[in-house]
């Protein structure tokens, strides 16, 4: 099945709600952890849109969230969010995914991401010092590791499905 702009953009869309759900509802919360699942969204708009769509999906998605939620939003979370969706679409936007690929994506977002750009934005945003907000993420991150290196390849064959039901349209640019 031929995909259009407009409709594109209305599976986007729909990744980008599903994103926003999943982040505030379906979350693992501790006092000191939380493991959210807004990512799925993300990380299969990466697979099926590449690298651009999915950094602005998970941007409008974390500022929308934000917005709704908070009431407010911290630019260097954004930033982290984009970036994270950019770092998806690079590693798993291609026909042939394999364990390198995976790998790349979940390090590169869970330690540059992660680890350093949204640590330093809790940072600055509520006045903590730096070294202190990077050991207490430690354990959440490595948490957020393994579940992503569980979940990817699962996104996988849900991308699979979708194209051998003619759902999706294979890889594109």
């Amino acid at each position: 099945m031929k995909k259009t702009a407009t409709r594109d953009m209305c599976e986007v869309a729909a990744l980008i709600a599903l994103t926003i759900i999943l982040s505030h509802f379906a979350s693992i919360k501790t006092d000191t952890i939380r493991i959210g699942f807004g990512f799925v969204p993300i990380a299969l708009c990466g697979m099926l849109f590449g690298p651009v769509w999915a950094g602005v999906a998970y941007g409008i998605a974390d500022m929308a969230g934000a917005l709704l939620f908070y009431g407010y939003i911290t630019p260097g979370i954004t930033l982290s969010a984009i970036l994270t969706g950019v770092f998806f679409g690079l590693f798993l936007h291609r026909d042939a995914v394999k364990l390198p690929h995976i790998i790349g994506a979940v390090l590169s977002n869970q330690l540059i991401c992660s680890l350093f750009v949204t640590t330093v934005a809790l940072s600055l945003t509520y006045g903590q010092p730096f070294w202190a907000t990077f050991i207490s993420r430690i354990p959440q991150v490595g948490l957020t590791i393994v579940a992503q290196f569980v979940i990817i390849p699962v996104l996988m064959q849900i991308r699979r499905a979708l194209l051998k039901a003619n759902l999706v349209s294979p890889v594109r640019g």
